[in-house]
């Protein structure tokens, strides 16, 4: 064989093996600057909200944000393996604004939704029937809080631990002075 042609041959692979090579490395090093840390895990309303919901809450439950919801339910056995991925695929990318646990088991007691005015969206509401179906039908309480400038505590205590009595006892509440003291909490204070 022709040395020349040898030497095209051994050039055209060298070129094509760096060509390939940047393609791919260009696209891990380009990986690299499409993401930036976020300050804080949630937003004001949802910071405020989570400091009114512990005072609520006695400290046999934990309080966990932003929690996946296919982390906290799955779909259904049986299912055959393209169902079962369209299923989960509707989850995967969806969060619980906060999911209530056992401080002992983490067992899952209830999951929390903070409804704010983007939850009036069309778009908004089809996901929220969706969740609110899914949890019904996997047996996990789901409890919408409007949001708003002030929440009771009392009246949020009530509303969540309603229906807890069966998980054990959940007294005393953490805060209970205060509680007693300012029945209305704001989440500016």
């Amino acid at each position: 064989m022709d040395p020349i042609i040898i030497l095209v041959v051994v050039i055209v692979g060298i070129v094509v093996l760096k060509v390939l090579g940047a393609l791919v490395g260009g696209r891990h090093r380009e990986l690299e600057y499409l993401y930036a840390s976020k300050k804080t895990m949630l937003s004001p309303a949802e910071r405020s909200f989570y400091g009114v919901l512990r005072q609520a809450l006695p400290d046999t439950i934990e309080i966990l944000a932003k929690v996946r919801v296919a982390d906290v339910m799955s779909p259904a056995k049986g299912l055959d393996r393209s169902r079962w991925q369209r299923a989960f695929n509707r989850i995967s990318a969806k969060h619980f604004d906060f999911v209530l646990c056992g401080s002992s088991d983490f067992a899952i007691i209830a999951a929390v939704e903070l409804d704010d005015k983007s939850h009036r969206a069309s778009k908004r509401q089809a996901r929220d029937t969706f969740l609110d179906q899914a949890a019904e039908h996997a047996g996990l309480t789901l409890h919408r809080i409007p949001a708003r400038a002030a929440y009771s505590v009392s009246q949020l205590r009530e509303q969540i631990c309603t229906g807890l009595e069966d998980i054990g006892p959940i007294y005393p509440y953490p805060n209970e002075e205060v509680a007693d003291r300012a029945d209305e909490i704001s989440p500016n204070n």
